[in-house]
């Protein structure tokens, strides 16, 4: 082989190793482009509206918004995007789902409405709460024929979700009332979803089973979104996060690591107060 053809082939070999070099940069440069693409939302920030009741929602001293509600929402967007800011609002059923319509926030996780279904749009179906009437061991609970002659307490809230045949019904402003006042003696029987009488009882020292229990409806509850909000523009990417962080399994999960850390421990037997 001459000295002409030494050089030829030594630049051949060059100028595919510079071809080899330019197409795996290009080949980096779209996979990382896209992996951006992937991760990052042009949200900068969003409003959630959360039910303020523990355990679904409540603001710490710190001033940090805790409960089940807020920390599925933190889950959802962090699926999306962990650098999206989330501003929570804390309020009643009939409030929140006001400002989900009028587009001061953007997302809502509660009950099928239809004023929802009407004017808002349907992000997913999902996690499963049941409906629960509670009394002291002395008050047998079989079935809903035992209600008929006895005093109910349930919360304002559930006004419009249920309604019981019983003697009487006393509304109260908040379910964290609820033990208190099943305790006193002055109710027979109170009534709210499960995971509230238990979070509230275990603030007190109790569990579920110090009391008897009755679930009487089962509900699913349903993520919302506000037609004018900025999440309709990248809206397939939100329903794709939410089927995979919006289930029963985590919702039970966050119930668990939430009773670990908020509750105290049992040391009661659930009595009216003499």
């Amino acid at each position: 082989m001459t000295l002409s053809e030494n050089r030829s082939t030594v630049k051949l070999r060059l100028i595919r190793l510079v071809y080899i070099i330019y197409s795996c940069l290009m080949l980096f440069s779209i996979s990382s482009n896209a992996s951006t693409a992937i991760n990052n939302s042009q949200i900068t920030h969003i409003t959630a509206a959360v039910y303020n009741a523990p355990p679904w929602g409540w603001k710490a001293p710190n001033g940090q918004i805790k409960g089940i509600g807020a920390e599925l929402v933190r889950d959802l967007v962090r699926e999306i995007d962990p650098t999206i800011e989330v501003k929570f609002v804390l309020g009643a059923t009939e409030r929140m789902i006001q400002l989900v319509l009028t587009g001061q926030v953007d997302i809502l996780m509660t009950f099928y409405d239809e004023r929802l279904a009407e004017k808002a749009i349907h992000l997913k179906q999902g996690i499963s709460y049941e409906y629960q009437v509670w009394s002291l061991s002395k008050t047998p609970l079989n079935s809903e024929k035992d209600l008929n002659n006895l005093r109910l307490a349930t919360s304002q809230s559930y006004k419009d979700i249920l309604n019981l045949n019983v003697k009487s019904t006393n509304y109260v402003s908040t379910t964290k009332k609820l033990i208190p006042i099943l305790l006193s003696g002055h109710v027979d029987v109170v009534a709210a979803l499960s995971h509230s009488l238990e979070f509230n009882a275990s603030k007190l020292g109790f569990t579920k089973n110090d009391f008897n229990r009755l679930t009487v409806r089962s509900f699913e509850t349903h993520t919302w979104i506000s037609k004018k909000s900025q999440i309709n523009t990248e809206l397939q990417r939100w329903k794709d996060a939410s089927i995979k962080t919006l289930t029963d399994e985590s919702y039970n999960q966050l119930i668990q690591e939430l009773f670990q850390k908020e509750a105290k421990p049992s040391n009661n037997t659930a009595q009216s107060e003499t």
